[in-house]
């Protein structure tokens, strides 16, 4: 049996194994670990939340109108209103 993997005191949360490599989690970072080579390497994970009160849509808002203004030609029209959206 053979030691890969240097613990300078942090915790391992997690491990799991594949075919030819190992994924560890340490304090906040996932890496990878060739066990042939001992050799580590970060593993670059990006997760985008769906969070649908982020993204552009459409509300009813007549009955919260509290004050609209035209443009000087009268093609565009602006509408202030505020309150809480229902998600």
């Amino acid at each position: 049996m053979k030691q890969v993997i240097e613990n300078k005191g942090l915790d391992f949360k997690s491990l799991s194994a594949g075919p030819d490599t190992l994924v560890y989690e340490q304090v906040w970072r996932d890496l990878l670990i060739d066990p042939a080579s001992g050799k580590s390497k970060k593993v670059g994970i990006r997760i985008a939340g769906d969070l649908p009160a982020t993204r552009p849509h459409y509300e009813k808002v007549g009955e919260k109108i509290q004050s609209a203004a035209i443009s000087p030609t009268g093609a565009r029209a602006v509408f202030e209103a505020r309150g809480e959206g229902k998600f």
